[in-house]
């Protein structure tokens, strides 16, 4: 029984060191920048990029134009896709849109919005992400749809 507790206790203290090590180990980590982000950068240097959606300008030389989001399924993000793809389409000839989504889903968005047939309920849900099911991407993929019904032959998205 004694060398049953002594045997006990030997494991206990074994723990303890070791979890007091790994947080001594953790801390220094932490302290000298391990687990943090670095320094941070001046917001005020990103002032200069910052305009309306009226505002927005894209380089001639440019041949891609890529829209990021902060996070996934976030309305606001959304909304924001379809007005900059509006500017986009309207005034300076873009005709292409890529989604983050299945391949075969988005082709059956393309057919949609080329006056296939369904809903846009059925494009958006072909897409097969639950981020893309939200009523933004359908308003989005709608003005797509009503954009190409009045575009010349060839100026189609």
């Amino acid at each position: 029984m004694k060398k049953n507790m002594k045997k006990h206790s030997f494991i206990k203290r074994t723990v303890c060191i070791i979890l007091i090590i790994g947080c001594i180990i953790t801390g220094v980590y932490s302290y000298y920048g391990g687990i943090g982000t670095g320094k941070c950068a001046n917001v005020n240097e990103f002032e200069k990029y910052a305009v309306t959606v009226e505002d927005l300008s894209i380089p001639e030389q440019a041949k891609i134009v890529a829209l990021g989001e902060a996070t996934h399924g976030n309305k606001e993000f959304q909304q924001l896709k379809l007005d900059i793809f509006k500017i986009m389409v309207e005034d300076y000839g873009v005709r292409a849109f890529s989604l983050e989504g299945d391949y075969g889903g988005c082709e059956a968005v393309n057919r949609y919005i080329h006056g296939g047939d369904g809903t846009v309920k059925d494009a958006v849900s072909a897409i097969g992400f639950a981020i893309c099911q939200t009523e933004e991407m359908e308003n989005l993929i709608s003005w797509m749809l009503e954009y190409n019904k009045s575009a010349a032959q060839g100026n189609d998205i």
